[in-house]
Parts: structure tokens; C-alpha cells; sequence
């Protein structure tokens, strides 16, 4: 293997090693269903069967059952279009249960779409006495869901209901507050709790439940006062699907995402056996280009050459032809006698 050699397939072990690192460790985005760490939802996943989509705009045929089925929205970052709206609007309106959990990300532009007028209000709730270690961190004690009786918020808003046919299922307590100028402390004009943070809407067969934070149902949380409950609570028995459309993945789970799709391609018989034609085909086309590319071997003129540069080439080749000559009419006078 001359140096060329090496360099190349030093190249493609550390591209074979790169995608197998990129495959095998976990994501850490948020809110990813295979994400194990704090911010992702693989407790969730695990416990209660969470299927992700990727694309709304099959819903129907993905969720063919509505009234059994249940999609959850959690802290959407990218917008959502008229197509994907009118797809959620179909399967609640035939009976489903879509759960819209947002603080700030794009769950009002969504609502929108949607013809509703109930809206995330976008300020930081703040509660200074009911909390888990830190206002930040509010403890909701004003809940009205089956097997429930606290909830534990991460740095949450709070919601402004106004459709009709609605149930506020959930209450901040009244020392809390809406902190408008970023101080992290009460001061005046701040608007003082109680305020809703779960509701639900009937639209059309179906029901919308809002709630007013994303972090909800993340691995560091799902365990926090009665999260847990909650989702089982909620849900209810329904099978439960996740959109994972409108998040904002890093680089890593991208080229993740895609080597999955890859391989799932792969994996398909036909294509299976013509990828390893071709890859038989390419090594045996590389073995036939080395060897018809390689110099051929050096006699000894040509070493005592490049061994002794100041040495003359030609005459060194004509001295081994003498000698050539001269070994073989040897060998033929001893095979006569």
C-alpha cells in the first residue's frame, strides 16, 4: 500500500468512525423523543408509546382514528403553515384531542390558523411564595384534573382565554405575578395572579387543552409534583402521537436524521443487493486500476542507478545485458555436456 493508499483509506476510516459516533449517541436537542438528558422526552416516549410525525400534512392517514388518538404540540419554534393548520383543525373536529403545551415558541401563530382567540400571553409568571426553588419555578395548587393536585412549572406564561365553550382547568395561585420588565421581583404595574394555565376548548367532536408551558412533560420535570399524572390524566387512555416538525434540530441531529433515512433506504431488498453489486463492482475496479497503474518492478540496472545517481544508466543497462548473455550461453554449454 504506497502512501496515497493509506491516506485514503486513513480518510474513510475516520468518515466510517465520525457517522458511527454521529448514529449511536444520543441527541440533545430538546424535547426529543430520544434525547435521555434533562431537556428531552424520553420518559415520556418510553412510558406511554409516543409517536412522533414529521409531517402534519398526512395526519389524517396517520392518525386515521381521531377519537382515539391524541397529538401533542410541545414548544414549537417553527411557524406553521395554512396546510398544517386546516390538518389539525380536521382531526379535533372529528373527535380528536390535540394538546398545544407552548410559553413563547409559535403556539399563538398556530392558534391563529386555527380560528381560535385564545392566546399564550408571553409574559414570565413568576410565583415568590409557591414554587419548587425559585419564582421561576412556580407550584400550580389550583388544579382541576382527575388524579391531580399540584403541577410544577418551568418558567412558564400564562394564558388569556377567550373562546367560547372553554374550562380553565388550572389556576396560578394569587401571589403570583407577570413580570413585564424582566426583574425577576414584584414592582408595580406588574399584573398579580391568579391566572389560568390549563384550558379546555371544545372544537367541533374534539377538545384543544393549552398549556402554558413547554417543560412540562421533559425528563427533569415529568417527575416534579404531579406532571406525571397529569399526561396519563389528560390523554386518557388515547394513544398519544407528537409533532416533531416544528422544532429547530442542531447539525448533529440532522446528519443523524438523515444517515436513519439512509439506511432505511438501504434496507430496502432491490436496492439492498444493487448497492452491494456496486460496491463489489467499485472495489474491483479500484484493484484493477492499482495494479494497471503500478510501475513495474526494477532490474538491477535501475537500482545501482538510483542508488548511485552519478552512476551512467545506459551503460550500467548494457554491462547486465552482457552479463545476461554471458550466464545464458553458460548455462547452455553446461546443459550440452
Amino acid at each position: 500500500m504506497n502512501g496515497l493508499q493509506a491516506v485514503a483509506v486513513g480518510v474513510a476510516l475516520g468518515i466510517i468512525t465520525s457517522l458511527g459516533l454521529i448514529v449511536v449517541y444520543p441527541p440533545s436537542d430538546a424535547y426529543l423523543l430520544q434525547n435521555p438528558y434533562w431537556d428531552g422526552m424520553s420518559t415520556l416516549r418510553h412510558d406511554f408509546s409516543l409517536t412522533g410525525i414529521s409531517n402534519l400534512l398526512y395526519l389524517s392517514q396517520l392518525v386515521p382514528s381521531a377519537s382515539h388518538d391524541a397529538l401533542l404540540i410541545i414548544g414549537p419554534s417553527l411557524p406553521y403553515t395554512k396546510e398544517e393548520a386546516a390538518a389539525i383543525s380536521g382531526f379535533v373536529r372529528a373527535g380528536g384531542l390535540v394538546v398545544v403545551a407552548d410559553d413563547f415558541g409559535t403556539g399563538n401563530q398556530l392558534l391563529a390558523l386555527m380560528n381560535m382567540s385564545s392566546r399564550f400571553n408571553g409574559n414570565l409568571l413568576i410565583d415568590p411564595l409557591y414554587n419548587i426553588k425559585a419564582g421561576p419555578l412556580p407550584l400550580i395548587t389550583q388544579v382541576n384534573i382527575p388524579g391531580v393536585h399540584t403541577l410544577a412549572f418551568n418558567y412558564a406564561t400564562y394564558l388569556n382565554v377567550t373562546d367560547p365553550d372553554s374550562t380553565i382547568l388550572a389556576w396560578s395561585s394569587p401571589f403570583s405575578f407577570a413580570d413585564l420588565y424582566h426583574t425577576g421581583s414584584y414592582i408595580q404595574g406588574d399584573p398579580l395572579g391568579p391566572f389560568p394555565v390549563v384550558a379546555s376548548i371544545h372544537v367541533g367532536r374534539g377538545r384543544v387543552i393549552l398549556i402554558s408551558d413547554s417543560s412540562l412533560y421533559i425528563n427533569s420535570m415529568i417527575t416534579e409534583a404531579d406532571n406525571y399524572a397529569s399526561f396519563a390524566s389528560i390523554v386518557g387512555g388515547r394513544q398519544p402521537f407528537i409533532d416533531t416538525s416544528h422544532w429547530v434540530y442542531s447539525g448533529t441531529t440532522q446528519a443523524k436524521q438523515l444517515l436513519v433515512y439512509a439506511y432505511d433506504l438501504v434496507s430496502t431488498l432491490d436496492l439492498k443487493y444493487a448497492l452491494v453489486l456496486a460496491a463489489g463492482l467499485l472495489v474491483a475496479i479500484i484493484k484493477v486500476g492499482t495494479s494497471s497503474t503500478s510501475a513495474p518492478p526494477e532490474n538491477d540496472a535501475q537500482k545501482l542507478s538510483r542508488l548511485h545517481p552519478d552512476w551512467n544508466l545506459s551503460e550500467l543497462q548494457r554491462l547486465a545485458k552482457e552479463r545476461s548473455s554471458i550466464s545464458s550461453a553458460s548455462n547452455g554449454a553446461a546443459t550440452s555436456e
